[in-house]
Order: C-alpha cells, then structure tokens, then sequence
C-alpha cells in the first residue's frame, strides 16, 4: 500500500487532529438534529466499467444506493474503487481493489449510522455489504464471522473484523500494487497563511505539519509531509461558507493547476447532504448537518474511509 499510509507520524498526526474535527463535527450534529433531511443534489456515480466479480460486486452496491467512483491508479494495472451512500447521520462506505480481469483483492466495508438506536440497521446493512462481496467473491461464509472482532484466517483470505461496523478482508496471496501517491500541492503551513488573513487563529498540533485552525464556528484543519498535504478537513456554519474556505484554500495552495480545478467543480456542482468520491485522485468528501457542512480533501490512498470523519 502507499507509503503515507504506513507512515506512523502521518497516521498519528491524523488521529490528533481529527480528534479536533470530531469534535466540532459532533457540536454541529446535535444542533442539527436527529430528524432533519437534507435533500439536495445527488453526485453522479463517475465509475467505469470493471469486469468479473468487481463489475458484479459493484452492480451489487449500486443497487443498494452507493454511488461509485474510481481512484487514478496512473500506470498500475488494477482497480480501486470507492463506493457510498452519505447523509448527516449515515455513512454506508465500500473500498476495494481488484485485478485487471475483475479478480476482487482486497476490500474495507463499514455502516456507520451516528445514532445508538440505530446500530442494529448499521449491523444488518454491513451484513448485507459483506454478504454481497461473498457471493461476488465467491467467498463463503463471511457474514459468519462478524459477530467476532479480529482476524480470521479462511479459504478464501484474511477477514479482519474491525468492530460490528467495519471489516476489512484480503484475498490469499493478494499483493499490493506500486500505486502512485496523490499529495495535495502545499503545506499546513500554507494553508495557515490563506486563513489567518480571513480572521482564523491557527495553533500547531506537534508541528509545523499539523494545524489547527478556527475563527468562531468555523474550523480548518491540515496535515501535511514533505511530500504535500495530506489531509484538509473545513467546518463551517453553512455550505456557502465552506465553499468560500475551500476555493480559498486550494486556490492559494495550487492557483489554477489541476488538480485545483477539479476539486473546486466537484464542491461547486450542488449542495449535498452527503457525498463521498474520488477526483484526480484525492478523496473528497462533504456533509450536512442542518446547516452546518464539513468538507474534507483526503490525499491519504486507499481505505481511507475508516480514518475519515467527513
């Protein structure tokens, strides 16, 4: 897998600073309310063609509401593809990797509905995910398996039982290909400079590569490495206001290279409830919570999900 995701100081910088994130996010949820509903522009579902089981996995998907869309996997011959169906209080997510003949590889699976009430319909929904890619897979057995957290040694592969939300499974003998990065152009710092002009007071969270920054209800979040930004995270008190942040932001990070362009259109092109995609490479992601919105430009690879609290 890339080397930012085995990166220990990547991944410790993100769990702090998504602790920051978190807890604005939860803020805004309780002030939204349980039952509201945001329906608003749907984000198309941009995946291509695949083949074999991932092609039948993803109908599978499909038909249960995930929209689909594919990493850039530049020139690696195989397929990653992330599939999600995202509200305020719903994040039903599929991540996989295939072979170039459609061979399912390797996958992350997870139901996460915010209400302790509803974590049986989260159980039963990511039963049905699991079930799908077993029959998909031809995998036998894995719903079998999750009422028991940890790692189960089958026929088929690795089933790693996260929690009873999440499990992540790998075929036997299946290798991780070279795939390229994606790091955003820029640094945490950068982002500090685009903001505190904007009235934001930024602290570091361990270093100049974690910033934290906030002016009233609204919050910036960014990590970087040598290699550029890693993860930009933005909560603000309306979808116009994170919009606002976010062109902001990338505008002064990269101006008008791509992938700049593309992010900004894929915000710009309607206000979600709730979507997650993969554009030029980079995880993007927004949410609604009444009229609180959280974006989120995750450069972070594959299975990115789990970590992400868009």
């Amino acid at each position: 897998m890339p080397t930012t995701l085995r990166s220990p100081k990547v991944l410790g910088a993100v769990g702090v600073a998504l602790i920051v994130v978190v807890a604005a996010v939860v803020v805004a949820r309780a002030r939204s309310g349980h039952s509201e509903q945001v329906a608003q522009y749907v984000v198309p579902d941009t995946a291509g063609k695949a083949t074999g089981q991932a092609q039948a996995f993803t109908e599978a998907l499909r038909k249960r509401g995930l929209v689909c869309s594919d990493r850039d996997p530049g020139p690696t011959p195989v397929l990653v593809r992330s599939c999600a169906r995202k509200d305020a209080t719903h994040d039903v997510y599929a991540e996989f990797a295939a072979t170039p003949d459609g061979r399912l590889g390797a996958a992350s699976l997870g139901a996460r509905y915010d209400w302790p009430a509803d974590d049986a319909e989260a159980q039963a929904e990511l039963k049905a995910i699991v079930g799908d890619f077993g029959t998909a897979g031809a995998a036998a057995g894995l719903t079998d398996l999750l009422g028991s957290k940890g790692d189960h040694s089958t026929a088929w592969g690795t089933v790693t039982v996260v929690s009873s939300i999440e499990v992540r499974l790998e075929r036997k003998g299946w290798q991780w290909p070279d795939l390229p990065d994606h790091p955003f152009g820029g640094t945490a710092e950068g982002v500090v400079s685009a903001v505190t002009a904007d009235g934001f007071t930024c602290t570091s969270g361990g270093g100049p590569d974690v910033q934290n920054c906030r002016r009233g209800p609204d919050l910036v979040t960014a990590i970087s490495s040598v290699d550029g930004i890693h993860l930009i995270t933005i909560a603000a008190g309306s979808w116009t206001a994170a919009r606002t942040l976010q062109e902001h932001i990338v505008q002064a990070l990269v101006g008008d290279r791509e992938p700049g362009p593309q992010i900004t259109q894929w915000f710009a092109a309607g206000e979600a409830s709730g979507a997650r995609a993969y554009v030029a490479g980079l995880q993007l992601c927004q949410t609604k919570y009444g009229d609180n919105t959280a974006f989120e430009i995750n450069a972070l690879g594959p299975f990115a999900s789990s970590s992400s609290h868009c």
